[in-house]
């Protein structure tokens, strides 16, 4: 078997230089912000999930135990999900945005429902 001839040096297109030998383009401050909204604003978006799912199944007529532990496994089986999309998106404040907008929301409806059925 032959291997293809490769071809000739001046057909070929230059590449473009490397920056900062595979370095994300914000530095270690970029990798930093974007693994914390992985942890921390996954943390609380589920944790906001959580909160609102059990108050409103409750007040939907759930035992609290049962809305607990559904909306819980419901929040942990999207953790994974959510956390890969922060470390994907292309920008670190949109990620950020909308995880806490989204935690503070959830855990504020939460609030509001919990007091309104008590």
């Amino acid at each position: 078997m032959t291997t293809p001839a490769s071809p000739p040096a001046s057909s070929r297109r230059p590449r473009p230089p490397r920056r900062g030998g595979g370095a994300p383009p914000g530095g270690r401050l970029h990798v930093l912000a974007r693994v914390l909204a992985a942890i921390v604003g996954t943390y609380a978006l589920a944790w906001g999930f959580g909160a609102l799912g059990a108050v409103a199944g409750t007040w939907l007529g759930m035992a609290p135990a049962e809305a607990t532990t559904l909306f819980a496994l419901l929040a942990l089986s999207a953790m994974p999900g959510i956390a890969l999309w922060a470390l994907a998106a292309g920008r670190v404040m949109r990620v950020w945005a909308v995880l806490a907008l989204g935690a503070l929301v959830q855990i504020a409806l939460a609030y509001l429902v919990r007091g309104a059925g008590a």
